[in-house]
Parts: structure tokens; C-alpha cells; sequence
């Protein structure tokens, strides 16, 4: 019986130590509304911050507020990635290579 006695132990305990976790979970959701959630708010305000810092690099990001403040409500347009831009590229690159090949065969074959 000790066997047992110890299974039904170990889940008394395990069941304890949820209900304190979440207990806790609670008591930050409590703090954090009290607070006014102001976590949630100064990490979009560094978010913000960052993308702001990354258009002074020329890189295209806005800030929200000063999109807005300027009157433009548009969503700013979506870059394309560096790896499909290179893909667009190589498959011109290529298109162009074997038409310039194929003209300058056949100008061969015609002079001769």
C-alpha cells in the first residue's frame, strides 16, 4: 500500500503545485491590470522606437504615430524579400543570356 500511498502523494503535490502557479499567473494578470499595462505598452513603445531608428537608416519604417500624424493613413507598401529579388534577378540574367546566345548563333549560321 506504501506504493500507492506515495502515487496518491505525489499527485496531491503535483496538483498543489499547479494550483499555486496558477495562483501566481493570476496575481501578475491583477498586478499588470493595476498597473495599466504598462508593460505591454512600453515594449510596443521600444518596438516603435526601433523601427523609427531603422527608417533614420534609410531602411523604410515609420513610426505609427508619425504616419498618422501626417495625414497618411495608408499602410506602408510591403518590400519584397532580398531572396526573391535575387531570384527575379537571375532568372532575367538568365532569360537575357540565352536570347543573346541564340541571336548571335543564328547571325553566325547566317553569315556563313
Amino acid at each position: 500500500m506504501s506504493e500507492l500511498d506515495d502515487l496518491i502523494r505525489d499527485d496531491a503535490l503535483k496538483g498543489q503545485r499547479i494550483r499555486e502557479m496558477n495562483e501566481m499567473r493570476d496575481q501578475r494578470w491583477v498586478d499588470w491590470q493595476r498597473q495599466g499595462g504598462q508593460h505591454l505598452a512600453d515594449a510596443r513603445q521600444k518596438w516603435y522606437d526601433d523601427q523609427n531608428s531603422r527608417d533614420d537608416e534609410g531602411l523604410g519604417y515609420v513610426h505609427e504615430s508619425l504616419r498618422l500624424q501626417s495625414g497618411n493613413t495608408q499602410m506602408p507598401r510591403a518590400e519584397p524579400s532580398p531572396i526573391l529579388e535575387g531570384f527575379i534577378r537571375i532568372i532575367f540574367v538568365g532569360i537575357f543570356v540565352f536570347v543573346g546566345i541564340f541571336v548571335i548563333k543564328s547571325c553566325i549560321n547566317n553569315s556563313a
